[in-house]
């Protein structure tokens, strides 16, 4: 919500962390300067909200200044569906009511039947059409308001440095050649998931990649409007690309053992059968901090890594993402999920895995987007692998631009 002011008998959805806590306070009336509205005590009442461990945060305000939570409140969802509903049902009496106005005098009049059905039809159609409008609005609506809510909590998360890792809705164990890592589930939808695996990335995976980074480091930048990329201040970091020997992967070179390991955990919680060819190289990204001081420290602004607006997935365009921990700050650099209300702290060898497009090839709608805190003190050094969908080694990634386009398609336009 970018507006800080709430209204008597107003539902609130709160995208935060468990344990913060709200105060709410009832503000003077701006004709009379008094509290009260006709209560008589004149006395400014004092409400609060404590973040309790649930799935949906939803409360509301009553007429007597009470805060009402949980279960007691009926989800927007609901409500729209609920709205939707009820406005079906009147405009079909209304359209019936219309076209029972003429019904009398058709006797066997074929022609006026015909008529009388076709302006009942197009009474519904035109109804029908508005009240999609209506819907589209108040879900527009609502998604903006996740984001302002979202962007406000951004700085006070990343700023809380005693703020844990979500707790998980779910446990789970990935078996892998013989080998099992725990994975903590943060979200699990369909076109949106993000998981924490413990102990994903080796020490020995770790050194290889920062060995193959060494004088190959450059000024992270983000995809810029003409296809291309561009520095920018909402990401600060050092990156070098480093490209995947698939060529001694059987001789267990660590780097190729790695990237394998990604590709094998995509597939496994997706089903998108995705392979290597013509994948992006492994990056390896390094944030330094540089005291609390530091004006314009290292960081990633929020972002979404593919398309995240509910778009059809655009072909060779990037479907997950996996950030690996090898160094991990002193003070900073956790990872924010604004719109998932989801904080995860950097821990030395685990795997973070985020995917956004769901199995009829629909991008996720901004659940996961993300941003990586201002790193205050130490080191970060991440290995980030994208995952596309689409690329081979024909239509290789760097086949497309920054908007997902083939070059050669552009060069055609």
């Amino acid at each position: 919500m970018s507006d800080p002011h709430i209204n008597e008998d107003q539902v609130l959805k709160i995208n935060t962390y468990v344990g913060e806590n709200f105060e709410i306070d009832e503000l003077p009336s701006e004709r009379s300067g008094e509290c009260g509205n006709g209560r008589g005590d004149k006395q400014c009442r004092v409400s609060y909200i404590s973040i309790g461990d649930a799935d949906f945060r939803i409360y509301k305000l009553n007429t007597d200044f009470e805060i009402v939570e949980g279960d007691e409140i009926e989800s927007g969802g609901d409500e729209i569906e609920s709205g939707l509903a009820s406005k079906s049902a009147n405009f079909l009496t209304y359209c019936k009511g219309q076209a029972m106005i003429g019904a009398p005098s058709v006797g066997d009049d074929v022609s006026l039947a015909t008529n009388i059905m076709d302006e009942f039809k197009k009474c519904l159609e035109l109804n029908v059409v508005n009240s999609f409008v209506e819907l589209d609005q108040e879900i527009t609506f609502q998604a903006k308001s996740r984001e302002n809510m979202s962007i406000l909590l951004e700085n006070h998360t990343c700023a809380d440095q005693m703020l844990p890792t979500n707790a998980p809705k779910e446990v789970r164990y990935w078996h892998n050649k013989g080998d099992v890592k725990e994975v903590i589930v943060l979200v699990d939808r369909n076109s949106s998931k993000v998981h924490v695996i413990k102990d994903f990335i080796s020490e020995e995976e770790c050194n290889a990649m920062g060995d193959e980074a060494e004088g190959k480091l450059h000024s992270a930048t983000v995809a810029s409007e003409d296809g291309g990329s561009r520095l920018t201040e909402t990401r600060k970091a050092m990156q070098a690309g480093i490209r995947v020997p698939w060529d001694k992967e059987s001789q267990g070179h660590p780097i190729a053992v790695l990237s394998r390991r990604v590709f094998e955990y995509t597939n496994n919680v997706t089903g998108f059968d995705i392979d290597e060819f013509g994948q992006e190289d492994l990056m390896s990204i390094q944030y330094k901090g540089r005291g609390v001081m530091d004006k314009s420290p290292d960081r990633y602004m929020p972002h979404c890594d593919g398309d995240c607006n509910g778009s059809t997935h655009k072909v060779g365009g990037r479907v997950a993402t996996m950030v690996m921990y090898c160094t991990i700050p002193e003070i900073g650099g956790a990872t924010n999920f604004m719109n998932s209300g989801v904080h995860v702290v950097a821990r030395k060898g685990y795997g973070v895995f985020f995917s956004y497009m769901n199995s009829d090839k629909v991008m996720d709608k901004g659940f996961t987007q993300h941003s990586g805190c201002p790193v205050i003190s130490g080191s970060k050094k991440i290995v980030t692998q994208w995952i596309r969908d689409g690329v081979d080694n024909e239509s290789p990634w760097d086949a497309f631009n920054t908007l997902g386009i083939k070059y050669t398609d552009a060069a055609q336009d």
